[in-house]
């Protein structure tokens, strides 16, 4: 398998009118094909970090003493502030839910996904667009 870290960031809310911007980060699991390649279908929190295909790693918070907090995996919301830095007090680590990618073709996808966060609050997102693929 292969991780894909899917991200979105510097997205407008209107919503919240005190936040300017938000993003999201999920890491996902997929099949290593050999293709650089954002595989549709819907994926599922890997839980038990089995690292199965269609799954994306659960988020989490890890706080070292007073080296800071820690954050990895999958979040469904990362909160900016005005200068466009993620504001670490609004991050919402995906530890349950499913993110559905559908391929449009010529790298058009749509994107939703049904999270809840590591306090129970529950997120929801929908995007239709172009996506860009880059290689580390």
């Amino acid at each position: 398998v292969s991780m894909i870290r899917f991200r979105g960031y510097n997205v407008a809310n209107p919503d919240l009118s005190w936040e300017p911007f938000f993003g999201f980060r999920f890491d996902l699991i997929v099949p290593n094909d050999g293709n650089i390649t954002l595989p549709a279908g819907t994926y599922r929190p890997d839980t038990n970090a089995e690292r199965k295909p269609m799954t994306f790693e659960v988020g989490s918070r890890r706080i070292v003493n007073d080296e800071g907090t820690y954050y990895e995996g999958s979040y469904c919301y990362l909160g900016y502030d005005w200068l466009g830095f993620i504001d670490s007090t609004n991050m919402a680590p995906a530890i349950d839910g499913s993110l559905v990618i559908t391929a449009y073709g010529d790298d058009e996808y749509g994107i939703q996904y049904y999270a809840t966060d590591d306090r129970g609050n529950i997120v929801t997102f929908s995007h239709r667009g172009k996506v860009k693929i880059v290689k580390y």
